[in-house]
Order: C-alpha cells, then structure tokens, then sequence
C-alpha cells in the first residue's frame, strides 16, 4: 500500500468514476483502475462497485475512505513541513501558463502551496505555449512557466507534470453530440473553432491527426480565437465545433459535449517550465519541487 493508491482511491470517490478521476490525476484509466485493484488485494475486500453509472462506496469502502483521507492528510502535512517549515517562506512567483494548464490545473496547485506557505505571493499571467517560452526567455519577471507544447531552447528545462487529452466540442443540442466519437470525414461542412497560432492545444491536434494521415476536411471559414474559454462560448453560441482540451469541457458540461476522433487518442503532456541558468531564490525553488512532487503522484505506477 502506497500513497499513490491512497490517492487514485480518494480521487475515484471524490469524482464518482474512475475515468473522472484518472484523467484529474492525469494518468490513463487503465493505471487508475489497477491502483484501486491493489488496494482491494492487499486488503482482501471489496471497496468499490463498478458500474456504467460510475462507483459506489461498499460498506467497507466507506471505512477505507475516513482512513486514506486521514492518512494522506497526515502525510502530507509531515512532508510539507519536513521541505520547509510552514510559514518560513516569504516573496512573490512569477508564474506564466499556457491556457489550458492555466486555467485548470495552476490555480488548484497555487492553493495549495499558498496553504503551506502563506508567506509566498504569486503573479499570474495566461498566455499560449509559444508565449510562455518567450516571457521566460526575454522577462526576468516570469520565473515559472506551465505548458501543453514544449517549445525546443536550449535554456528551457521541460519537466512533465501530468497528461491532457484534447477533445472535439459541440453544442449539446448539436447532431453530432449524440456521439461519443466522430471519424473526420464527419467534420465536413462544419465550422471548425480553432486556437490562435502558437497553442499547444492546436498543434496537438492538428500533429497527432498528421501522425496518423489524417487533416480536417474543407469547411467553412474556421473562427480563431485566444482561449479556452473563448471558444466554448463561440461553441455553447452555435457558432460551430471546437477545439479544446478535455479539462475546459467538463466545466461546461451541461451546454457542450466531448466528440473524440475515432482511433485517434489525442493526448499531450502538461509541462512545468524553468529556465536553466537564472538563479532562481528559494521560495521559487521549493514552488518547483512542490510541483514535480505532485506530478511524480499523479505517474502511472502501473
């Protein structure tokens, strides 16, 4: 039993399906499941039901769960304060981050090391992949990037954090939204609603469609525009399908549906970004460190 189980267990009740909670953890459903399975083998009990409506805790989950979610509480407080002694931190984090990474995955970890340092500040500033390395490289005042796309420098350290799967959006009330997946072809005549030049989102997509030979058909005159947010609003407007990561969708998911491309798994690595030769203080240092420690929770144990 390890913390990584603990954790993929937590998730899973907290999220009510195991795909929810693989892909918040940004690991594959398969790896979640098997963490889940360990659990249930060392302990020779039941502690989940699987359905095609998502878990539900047995009753020995239920008291599983009040021990995992006190364990890792503990642990987690032990960690922190053996790193750095709560409240020993002072100064301000320059961080910049692609959209996606941005708007759904830095906030969530800011809290958290804001809660174990109180003392730190940060500065936030959302741009796309291509913008993150720029400001890195040319503004000493970013001193942490978070990315979907890795831009090739010499003086930029990549280190994965977890895993995004971008998706297809369609308006709920679209014909296309009855479907879970759609082959491209399907895409003809539609209104494509893509990210700007420069999105990790974008050149993901449009790569891993090439990787396979395959590119969206003739449509009409695609919309481009600079967010996440902005394009499921163009997609929630009717305006078209869009182009966005799995993590924007589910915070719309009343108004807009995920379309996958039909054997085309279209996954990217999610990024914490330094630069190599700046010497970075140590409260950036320890935000760094928290960071991957987190990511290294969130790897495919197997």
């Amino acid at each position: 039993m390890d913390t990584s189980e603990l954790r993929a267990f937590c998730a899973a009740v907290s999220a009510g399906s195991l795909s929810a909670a693989a892909r918040q953890l940004g690991i594959s459903q398969p790896g979640l499941s098997r963490r889940v399975q360990r659990l249930e083998d060392e302990l020779g009990v039941t502690l989940v039901i699987r359905g095609a409506g998502g878990i539900r805790l047995t009753h020995a989950g239920q008291r599983f769960l009040t021990f995992a979610t006190r364990t890792l509480a503990e642990y987690d407080a032990i960690r922190a304060e053996a790193r750095f002694p709560a409240g020993a931190m002072t100064g301000t984090i320059g961080i910049v981050a692609s959209t996606t990474p941005g708007e759904y995955l830095v906030p969530e970890l800011v809290a958290r090391f804001v809660d174990e340092q109180p003392g730190v500040k940060t500065r936030e500033f959302v741009t796309d992949s291509a913008g993150v390395a720029r400001h890195l490289l040319h503004n000493d005042r970013w001193d942490v990037g978070f990315s979907g796309r890795r831009v090739n420098h010499p003086r930029l350290c990549y280190e994965p954090i977890g895993q995004d799967e971008i998706v297809l959006a369609a308006p709920s009330s679209h014909p296309l939204a009855e479907r879970s997946a759609v082959a491209v072809d399907d895409l003809a005549g539609q209104r494509l609603i893509q990210r700007e030049e420069g999105s990790g989102t974008q050149q993901t997509f449009v790569d891993t469609l090439a990787a396979h030979g395959l590119a969206v058909p003739p449509q009409p005159a695609a919309i481009t525009l600079g967010s996440s947010g902005a394009v499921l609003s163009a997609v929630e407007a009717g305006l078209g399908i869009g182009v966005v990561s799995l993590r924007a969708v589910e915070h719309h998911a009343s108004q807009v549906r995920a379309l996958r491309v039909v054997g085309v798994p279209v996954v990217r690595s999610l990024y914490v970004v330094h630069v190599t030769d700046r010497d970075h203080p140590a409260h950036v240092r320890a935000f760094v460190e928290f960071v991957l420690d987190v990511g290294r929770g969130r790897d495919d144990a197997g």
